[in-house]
């Protein structure tokens, strides 16, 4: 059963206008890797810019999902991979 997250609520630790919680990496460890993380969500568990993050979508490095028509996100596991190296 996949468990992916297709609701246009933003995780947990994203509040408001964008502002992250410190608490982003402790609930990135906890998701499953079906789970989706939006582009802002991404940058701040990889500590790089939003820029990187859609050069990273852009080069085929992480495959973006859509969402919406003006959403997308990508695989918490493609970004774990990512992280360690095994892209």
């Amino acid at each position: 059963m996949a468990n992916t997250r297709l609701t246009k609520e933003p995780l947990p630790f994203i509040k408001g206008n964008n502002e992250v919680k410190p608490d982003a990496r402790r609930e990135f460890d906890n998701l499953p890797d079906s789970a989706i993380l939006r582009p802002k969500e991404i940058s701040y568990v990889g500590s790089w810019s939003d820029a990187t993050t859609w050069r990273l979508f852009q080069s085929g490095r992480l495959t973006r999902r859509k969402l919406g028509p003006r959403m997308t996100g990508a695989m918490v596991g493609e970004v774990r991979a990512l992280l360690k190296g095994e892209e």
